[in-house]
Formats: C-alpha cells, structure tokens, sequence
C-alpha cells in the first residue's frame, strides 16, 4: 500500500523536530504542510508533473493570516518580533485542525483567482502552454524542498545546505510516491544544489532530450517562472523544450 501525504507530513515533521531544523527560527512557525486527501480520498494516479521549489514564503501578510485566522491569536502580531506568541503550544494542541487549516489555505493560495500568489499563477499558464488539457489542480503536485517558511532565500540557503541529506531524503520519498512522468525544478539555487550533490542519474545532460534524470524520470531545470528570474526568450525556448520532452515519454 502506497504511503500517504498524511504519512508524508508526520515523517517530515518529526525528523525536522529531531535534527532541530525547525527551530532555526525563533518566532515559530508551522512547517509547509501538504494536501492530506492524497493516499485517501485522492489517487496519485492524476498526477501528471511534480513542480519542485526551494521553500514556501512567509511574507508579512501570510504570517500575519497564520497568526490571526489559522491560530486565532488574538495578541497583535509584528511581522519585526521573535516572539512565537504561543504558536509552538497552541500547534502541539491543535494539530489536526491546524493542519486541516494550513492545508486549506495553501490551495487558496494555489488555487483561488482571487487569492492566488503571482507564483503559482505563473506555473498554471506555464503548464496549459505545454499542454492546454492539463488541469494545475489535479495533474500537478507542487513540493518544496525545504519546509520552512521563510521569504528570503539567501537567509535559508544555509539550513538547506547544512541540512541537505535529510531534505534530499524527503524528496526521493515525495517522488516515490508521487511517481511523477516529469520532475521540474524551477529554482536556480535549488538545481545547482541537487546537481552539485549527485542527486540526479547522470551528472550530464541527456544528449538526446536535453535534461537530466531521476532513475528513469525526466528532470527539467529552471529559474524561477515569476518575478523577473525567466526572461520571456527563455522561457519560449524552456516550453518548446519541455514539449518537446512530454512528447517522447
């Protein structure tokens, strides 16, 4: 029997608590938690592309909705305080339903026209270029590499690196799971990262289809689609490319 996301969470967690990654922050907060239904209710069997990014953001705004509606705190939060205000605790108490809620406001997050973040708006238009029957909702499963929330990339680069094995770990289970048709990778950092490491079959690109591969799935590396990191020739060239790889797996 297949592992479940739920599964998934838990292992992660725990081993994030047991190698203290977690705490690398002292105004705490909950770990990027994914969709539970995956392994119950929901089949992986969708699931067409894995999109894999470096770590979940915590801009001001969602910590601010963490704080207020998830753990409804009603202590005023500064975005500037190390202070967890009781977040750790209340979690420990509360977890399912915290979960069930961190959960539900990540796909509106993902998935909603009106809350959607510019990111994930960037990946489905990104997607029904490549192919316009793929559904962002039901054929793509979105993973970060590093489960902590932090906005900032250069001050998480260094947890990540100190911490790659275990990371690495949890993505050879993700994808297991998932078992994915294509891997993407759209974060220079992260793809260097996992290229300096070995984490891929062949230290060179496919002579043939121009990616690299994880055993036998293909792996395609990228920039970041938003904020300015892809410039529009690229990103032609990366969905003609792309194509051109879904059309021979």
């Amino acid at each position: 029997m297949s592992m479940t996301i739920k599964e998934i969470n838990e292992i992660i967690e725990r081993e994030y608590n047991q190698e203290n990654i977690q705490n690398v922050h002292n105004n705490w907060f909950p770990l990027m938690k994914y969709d539970e239904e995956y392994g119950v209710s929901k089949s992986f069997n969708e699931i067409e592309f894995l999109v894999v990014g470096l770590n979940p953001s915590l801009t001001n705004k969602f910590a601010k909705h963490i704080h207020e509606t998830i753990f409804e705190i009603e202590d005023t939060f500064d975005p500037k305080s190390t202070h967890d205000y009781g977040r750790k605790e209340i979690y420990l108490k509360n977890k399912a339903a915290i979960t069930k809620k961190l959960v539900d406001y990540q796909a509106l997050l993902k998935y909603d026209a009106k809350e959607r973040i510019p990111y994930f708006k960037q990946l489905e238009n990104f997607f029904i270029e490549i192919e316009n029957k793929t559904s962002f909702k039901e054929n793509i499963f979105h993973y970060d590499f590093c489960q902590l929330r932090h906005t900032d990339s250069n001050g998480i680069k260094k947890t990540i690196e100190d911490n790659y094995e275990i990371l690495a770990k949890h993505l050879d289970t993700i994808i297991e799971v998932v078992q994915p048709k294509i891997i993407f990778v759209f974060n220079g950092t992260l793809a260097k990262l996992l290229k300096d490491n070995n984490f891929f079959s062949s230290e060179n690109l496919d002579a043939e289809l121009g990616c690299y591969f994880y055993k036998d799935i293909p792996v395609i590396l990228a920039n970041q689609l938003s904020g300015g990191a892809t410039s529009s020739v690229y990103r032609e060239m990366l969905i003609w490319n792309t194509k051109r790889i879904v059309n021979n797996c």
